[in-house]
């Protein structure tokens, strides 16, 4: 590659567009982006709006590679240098362990544990790595996602993966550490195909001496009372954070003096109550007796 040249990614369960945006500001070209939900494939289409982004409202159980690249177009789709994704992690993130024995079912754990249809991650994003073959992929999930099954289900992609032809790393990050006002910790899985041979090397931390605050991050929005339901207010900050500049630099003229769906619960009486008790960084398990 050259300075010049700008890769191209497609991006697998995109949701709202977050992981397309970041391949973006860095200066890849984004090819296609697909996703089932309408709702997702809508907001998508809209903050991506200013290139004109490819996305798909498209089941990817049942959207086969071939299918896949009649959609994207067949040069682009054989020129794909990196595939993205972030697959539903409905069943690592809220599954307690006394739900463990049953959420395997639910999942169709993998019983042959190497090229099982029912495992969900090797039925969707890594067929689309095995037909396209690209040099790099990356996908993320929640955390527990590592830990499931006694790390067990993480060494059995992993493994699917070396399958391939891919070397295979895991990485869990915090995005609080790269700029992002959230304490979210992130496993990362990625694969490098192993004629490359490239030693992958994650991005080290760039803010774990200053992290952001909740003033930086939302201090600019528009006072809102409690249960507020206002699709479109009227955005006129006193003052805005080098952080909430960089976040609005992308809307257009139209929507740039607009704050969307500043929408709040509608928080009872104790909770109000509650939540003026809790000290700075206070969390539920620092409330009194009385408000749990």
């Amino acid at each position: 590659m050259t300075n010049s040249y700008k890769p191209k990614f497609i991006d697998f369960f995109a949701g709202a567009g977050g992981f397309s945006r970041g391949f973006v500001d860095a200066g890849f070209i984004p090819v296609a982006a697909f996703d089932n939900d309408p709702r997702c494939v809508e907001t998508l289409t809209g903050n991506f709006s200013d290139i004109g982004m490819n996305c798909q409202l498209r089941d990817l159980e049942k959207l086969s590679p071939a299918e896949c690249r009649k959609i994207v177009q067949p040069k682009d789709f054989d020129q794909v240098d990196i595939i993205i994704g972030s697959p539903p992690c409905l069943g690592f993130s809220r599954a307690g362990r006394a739900k463990r024995k049953n959420l395997k079912n639910s999942l169709g754990r993998v019983q042959s544990r190497s090229n099982s249809e029912s495992n969900n991650l090797g039925k969707t994003f890594l067929k689309f790595v095995k037909k396209i073959k690209p040099p790099v992929f990356l996908f993320e999930n929640v955390e527990a996602m590592g830990s499931y099954d006694d790390g067990t289900f993480l060494k059995e992609i992993l493994e699917q993966i070396s399958g391939l032809n891919y070397e295979p790393y895991s990485i869990v990050l915090n995005a609080v550490d790269y700029g992002v006002p959230q304490n979210r910790n992130r496993i990362f899985v990625a694969g490098v195909r192993k004629d490359i041979n490239v030693d992958l090397t994650f991005p080290k931390e760039i803010t774990a001496k200053k992290q952001l605050t909740v003033r930086e991050a939302i201090g600019d929005l528009p006072v809102v009372n409690n249960g507020a339901c206002q699709s479109v207010i009227e955005y006129k900050p006193k003052r805005i954070s080098a952080y909430s500049r960089k976040m609005r630099k992308n809307m257009g003229s139209a929507s740039r003096n607009l704050v969307f769906d500043h929408v709040t619960r509608n928080q009872n009486k104790q909770d109000v109550e509650a939540f003026s008790t809790l000290p700075e960084g206070g969390r539920y398990v620092d409330l009194k007796k009385k408000y749990k």
